[in-house]
């Protein structure tokens, strides 16, 4: 498309919404780098010219962890050292009478 033509377009387009909206919709249009006649139109047409425009930050992806590892696992780590927490309550008995077979559980019935 001819220049000429484009800005005879603008100065249209300036008639129709005023200097300011016009203004206000090419500096939107150049923010999101599109600056074709035909978005320069549709923004103050849809009245989005003064409408705050979202940043584009993009987050890097986490490398490492919020907590040390002593922080997330620090009370399990001590466990089993003679230390009672609430976290880490005193581990059982040991049984003699494990039998591999039953887990734990109570001595399978006689027959």
């Amino acid at each position: 498309m001819d220049p000429l033509s484009t800005a005879g377009r603008l100065v249209r387009l300036a008639n129709q919404f005023g200097v300011e909206r016009l203004e206000a919709a090419c500096q939107k249009a150049l923010a999101y780098g599109d600056v074709s006649f035909k978005t320069v139109k549709g923004i103050p047409k849809q009245g989005t010219e003064g409408q705050i425009m979202p940043l584009s930050v993009a987050i890097p992806p986490a490398i490492t962890f919020a907590r040390s590892t002593a922080e997330l696992v620090g009370e399990l780590l001590r466990c089993g050292r003679g230390t009672e927490t609430p976290a880490c309550p005193p581990a059982p008995p040991a049984s003699t009478a494990w039998s591999g077979g039953n887990h734990g559980g109570p001595p399978p019935a006689a027959h």
